[in-house]
């Protein structure tokens, strides 16, 4: 049993079993089955590993780039992928923000404030107008040059994920911009969490309005890479955000930050006997 699904995961669980991985094809990918399970390690849901696969591959040539996502091929013009770099690449900026050393995205959140005072964590708060679904406004509220820095992390460079991250984002602008309710809650939550930080500095840009959008990606990839690391579809949803924030006058950094947890060791599945009729694990 694996904390988190990656090839080298995969790899380790073919080794264990003696299974050449240069046998291994699209027929056996599609019989292999990943499942996913509860925290008491009960299964709840299984995919075949072909499904799971999210692969870009680009042609040597001038010819066109492959994508690899939810067990079907899609096929790029590679001019349009280098539109995507030439676009996106900019907004990728470093960041102050430590790297993940332990535990998962709330922990992050709400142990950040502790260690860098000018942030507030707004981690699963609501703001959406009453009788809506809830909506949070960030992870983490800081104040930069008069505007408000709504920060979004996300540990996964996973297509849907991100995507989801990245909307997020925008409806949390969007919000906060054009509903007045929404932006009333803000306020109080903020003026609720100053943990320390003067009331005006950070009150102030809900007041006008006045935003940036943050988003930070917890990653184990070359950070370098820039929007390369996002999965095509990702990338393709970013660049549609960031004209919509472009209009709205609302400044847009993406930022990826080291995830450097160890990794915890895979546990065997335990096995059940019969007793009586009844199952127990030994």
């Amino acid at each position: 049993m694996y904390s988190d699904v990656s090839m080298l995961d995969y790899h380790e669980y073919l080794a264990k079993r003696q299974i050449v991985l240069n046998d291994v094809d699209v027929r056996v990918l599609k019989t292999h089955r990943l499942k996913l399970c509860d925290e008491a390690g009960l299964p709840k849901q299984d995919f075949h590993i072909y499904k799971c696969l999210l692969c870009d591959v680009a042609s040597e040539n001038s010819g066109p780039a492959y994508h690899l996502c939810d067990g079907n091929w899609y096929c790029i013009d590679k001019n349009y992928v280098a539109r995507l770099k030439a676009d996106l690449d900019p907004y990728f900026l470093t960041t102050d923000l430590p790297e993940l050393t332990s535990g998962s995205e709330g922990d992050y959140n709400q142990r950040l404030p502790a260690l860098k005072a000018e942030y507030i964590c707004l981690d699963e708060e609501n703001i959406s107008p009453s009788g809506q679904s809830q909506v949070e406004p960030c992870d983490l509220y800081t104040v930069s040059e008069g505007a408000g820095v709504l920060v979004h992390l996300k540990i996964s460079t996973r297509s849907s994920q991100l995507s989801h991250l990245f909307n997020q984002g925008l409806v949390a602008v969007e919000l906060l911009k054009c509903e007045p309710e929404s932006k009333k809650k803000m306020l109080a939550l903020v003026e609720g969490k100053l943990n320390g930080n003067t009331g005006g500095v950070y009150l102030g840009p809900i007041d006008t309005e006045k935003y940036s959008l943050v988003f930070v990606i917890a990653t184990r990839k070359d950070i370098a890479k820039k929007s390369d690391n996002l999965p095509m579809f990702s990338r393709v949803a970013l660049r549609r955000i960031s004209k919509t924030l472009r209009y709205m006058s609302v400044p847009l950094v993406c930022s990826f930050i080291k995830d450097s947890r160890v990794k915890q060791a895979a546990k065997e599945k335990p096995r059940k006997r019969r007793i009586a009729g009844v199952e127990e694990a030994e």
